[in-house]
This record gives structure tokens, C-alpha cells and sequence, in this order.
């Protein structure tokens, strides 16, 4: 009889436990440190944005970003959540994030991105420019630019060195493609974009996988926490945040 009852206060013991525990997590709205608007969309591109901050609780994790395009304002509406599971101090260090927002095509334009704090009111925090689809001298169409299938980016550099080392990589899959030149500008105070240009050739084209790799250096780099967004074959992108503890 007693080990019944023993039994039966650890099972409600274990629910109590079970439903405070759940009640700990919380979903809140977290406006993030950094939103880093790359330059250079056209109106048929994959327009991205790249969110960033850090955590200083180690029970704190990512959540959902949902967004919204109004059209008519000209106006991008973000909401970055972050999941706290249970009740942590702050911590004396830092762990990152970042997050790509995918809006694909978009009416060219200047959007302004607006996102919502903790106290639920939206601020604009970055602009967002949509160019019009350039169209060819030569072809009258729209000069669509073949990129690199680029998979992999390193960056090498310290806080010291002004002029830190890009190496791109990836595989090609045909045996005409190869890479052609790599454009790179400072479009904004802290966003470098990488354009890894690809010519193509017309003779005995066939399947075939051929790794490239590819070494530039980014003369005069920004000494402050900066994206390097670099357009990839497939419409997206590859993009790394460069902060101090990459410097090292």
C-alpha cells in the first residue's frame, strides 16, 4: 500500500514537473543586431536578406522568421522570434546567428525593412533597393548572368591585415563551363558582393564534375562585422558574416 502511494506522488510529481517546464518556454520577437542588405538585385532575381545577433543564454534558440511584402508602401515587415527553453543567466560570452530570408522576385523598387522589436513596434533597420531588369545592347533581352555553382567560401585574415584572401569553391558538372572572372564591390558599409562570373564554351560539351577553386583578395575590407553575399549558380547565394573572432 505504501509503494503504491510512493509511486503514485512520483508520477504526479513528474507532472507537475513536466507542465512547469513546458510553461518555461516562451516565443518572443527579437530584433536582431545586424540586417544586411545586399546591393545588386534585379527585378528577376531571388532578393535575400541576411539577419545576424547573438545570444548570451544558452537555453536560447532560433525561431520561425515569417515576413511580409507590402507592395504598395514599398515596405518588407519581418518578425524574428527566438525560443527560451526555461530560465538561464546571461552568460559572459556570445553565441551567433544568422539567418537568409528568401522573398524571390520582386517589382523593382526601394524597399524599406521594417522589424519588429521586443515591445511588438516595427522600426526600419535597413533599405532594400530592387533595380529594373537590364536589358542587352546586342541580344535585346535580359542579360542574365551565368554564376558558379560556389559551395564553399573561406576567408583568411586577421584584425592586422587590410587585405584578407576570398577562396571560392565548387564543381562544375559540364566540361564547357569554367570560370571566368570574379567581380567584387562595396556596395554598402558593411556588404561585399561577390559575383563569380562563368563563360561558357560551344565545343564537345559533355556531363563531367570539375572542382574549382578560386583565391581573391578583398583590398581595403571593412574593419567592422561585414556579409560577404556571394551569388551562386542556382539562384541562391552563399553568405558568411565576418566578425572579430574570424580576424583572429
Amino acid at each position: 500500500m505504501k509503494s503504491n502511494f510512493i509511486r503514485t506522488l512520483l508520477v504526479v510529481s513528474s507532472l507537475f514537473t513536466a507542465v512547469a517546464e513546458s510553461a518555461q518556454v516562451q516565443t518572443t520577437y527579437v530584433k536582431p543586431e545586424f540586417v544586411f542588405a545586399p546591393q545588386g538585385f534585379d527585378a528577376n532575381d531571388n532578393a535575400q536578406l541576411i539577419i545576424a545577433g547573438k545570444f548570451t543564454g544558452y537555453c536560447m534558440k532560433m525561431g520561425a522568421t515569417n515576413h511580409q511584402v507590402n507592395r504598395d508602401l514599398n515596405q518588407i515587415m519581418i518578425e524574428n522570434t527566438v525560443i527560451v527553453n526555461g530560465v538561464c543567466p546571461d552568460l559572459d560570452m556570445f553565441i551567433p546567428y544568422s539567418k537568409t530570408i528568401d522573398f524571390g522576385p520582386l517589382p523593382a523598387g526601394n524597399y524599406s525593412v521594417m522589424i519588429r522589436n521586443e515591445r511588438g513596434v516595427f522600426e526600419k533597420m535597413a533599405e532594400l533597393p530592387i533595380s529594373e531588369v537590364s536589358i542587352g545592347s546586342n541580344t535585346g533581352t535580359s542579360d542574365e548572368r551565368l554564376y558558379a555553382p560556389v559551395s564553399e567560401v573561406q576567408f583568411k585574415g586577421n584584425a592586422m591585415d587590410p587585405n584578407p584572401v576570398l577562396t571560392l569553391s565548387g564543381v562544375f558538372t559540364n566540361s564547357c563551363l569554367e570560370l571566368d572572372m570574379v567581380q567584387v564591390s562595396y556596395r554598402a558599409e558593411n556588404v561585399v558582393v561577390v559575383l563569380p562570373l562563368v563563360k561558357v564554351g560551344k565545343i564537345n560539351c559533355h556531363a563531367e564534375n570539375k572542382r574549382f577553386t578560386k583565391k581573391i583578395t578583398l583590398q581595403g575590407f571593412p574593419k567592422v562585422d561585414t556579409l560577404i553575399h556571394v551569388r551562386s549558380m542556382n539562384g541562391q547565394s552563399v553568405n558568411k558574416i565576418i566578425t572579430n573572432l574570424d580576424r583572429i
